[in-house]
């Protein structure tokens, strides 16, 4: 043992001396967390039985497994995003928890080579997973990874990119995620491929997601031919016309599915996340924002269409989606910031002067809102600057800097 071994567990399970052994340890100052069960749980449970017991107070806790408290999580996730495949040695499933002693009598009867205890119904479908080439290039010492899902949200396989920065310590607390959105044509791909953002989000042990921009696949593509509508054209809305309403509900699947699915796969701190989007992004960076006072705790936004029910990009897609273009006032930021309730996160925008768009993204009106409001806007207009990812990777630094300030990350040394 060393003495910064309070990362480590003991597996104790039916070896009561090595239980005793392992709290003895851990009472001696060894180890903080000496551990009986199942690691993956999560849970922490009390030492204070032992306490009971000995008379003694044990510094170590009662959970458990066999690696160490950051390595087991990290496998399980491993295991359900197929990268170690185990289904070839699974021997035994077991459903619900209060059946595990099962999987114990098993393993013990040397017929049991591994037993899977399934604990809950959570509705992400591991059978559904998928991988799409290439997934996992290293970049900025982290991994960059593709994987596409079954979306119970879109009711069709969707598709994100991450950015995992390296673990720099055994103990470092899991990255906070930024959530990227892209804008209208774009798919997972344009950010992660030129937005240069992993050098930057690294120093700050900062996860990025990369959402794609719509539903895909052949059911969807009938829908529409039109580039401006449908594929690669979400707009981060939940529809409501018969036409569009089975897949197109990119709302809930980037404030409730994706955290969720993320969360699932990938040790991280989903407690911490921040919004960044650009253009029909950036409207649903601030959008989403408005609309759920308090689940992301930082927004920033690259020429975002802030004001879509008063311009001519927007309203078509609003209107095809939701009926009307009065109903889309519900997705409209500068709408949405005169009713406003909840914290007050300072907004960061970044506006090139020389936009293509600038007439269609409307800053003043959402300005102006927000000001009488009461509603903290940093709006700089980047005199110069277009729309494209040339601008985009010139303040990506600034946005990065941003949302770690609000997150509370630390930079690494």
């Amino acid at each position: 043992m060393q003495k910064w071994g309070y990362d480590f567990t003991f597996d104790c399970t039916g070896v009561t001396k090595v239980m005793r052994d392992a709290l003895e340890v851990a009472h001696r100052g060894w180890g903080e967390s000496c551990v009986i069960g199942v690691a993956a749980s999560g849970h922490e449970i009390s030492t204070r039985p032992f306490q009971l017991v000995t008379g003694r107070v044990w510094k170590g806790t009662a959970f458990g497994g066999w690696k160490s408290r950051t390595e087991v999580p990290k496998l399980v996730q491993q295991v359900m995003r197929k990268e170690l495949e185990i289904d070839e040695y699974v021997t035994h499933e077991i459903k619900g928890i209060e059946k595990v002693n099962e999987s114990i009598d098993a393993l013990h009867s040397g017929e049991c080579l591994r037993a899977v205890v399934h604990i809950s119904d959570y509705k992400f479908q591991g059978d559904k997973l998928t991988f799409s080439q290439p997934t996992n290039n290293k970049v900025s010492g982290g991994y960059l990874k593709r994987i596409t899902h079954w979306s119970e949200t879109n009711q069709c396989d969707m598709t994100f990119s991450i950015f995992m920065p390296a673990q720099s310590k055994r103990c470092e607390e899991p990255p906070a995620v930024l959530f990227y959105l892209s804008g209208l044509t774009c798919s997972d791909e344009n950010a992660r491929t030129k937005a240069a953002i992993y050098e930057h989000a690294s120093k700050y042990n900062l996860a990025v997601v990369f959402p794609d921009t719509s539903p895909r696949g052949e059911e969807v593509a009938k829908l529409s031919d039109s580039w401006e509508i449908g594929q690669g054209a979400g707009f981060y809305v939940n529809a409501t016309t018969d036409k569009w309403k089975k897949h197109f509900n990119m709302h809930d699947y980037v404030t409730k599915e994706l955290p969720q699915v993320v969360d699932s796969l990938f040790t991280v701190n989903i407690q911490k996340k921040a919004l960044c989007g650009h253009s029909m992004g950036g409207h649903g960076a601030v959008s989403l924002h408005l609309r759920n006072p308090g689940l992301f705790q930082s927004v920033s936004a690259f020429a975002p269409l802030l004001n879509p029910t008063n311009g001519t990009l927007g309203q078509q897609q609003l209107e095809a989606y939701l009926g009307s273009v009065e109903a889309g006032k519900a997705y409209d930021s500068t709408e949405l910031v005169k009713s406003y309730k909840g914290p007050m996160i300072p907004i960061l925008i970044d506006i090139g002067t020389h936009d293509e768009f600038l007439p269609n993204l409307k800053p003043e009106a959402f300005k102006a809102a927000a000001g009488e409001a009461g509603y903290p806007v940093n709006l700089r207009m980047q005199p110069g600057y277009d729309h494209s990812y040339y601008f985009i990777s010139t303040f990506i630094r600034d946005h990065v800097d941003y949302h770690a300030t609000n997150l509370g990350l630390a930079r690494r040394c």
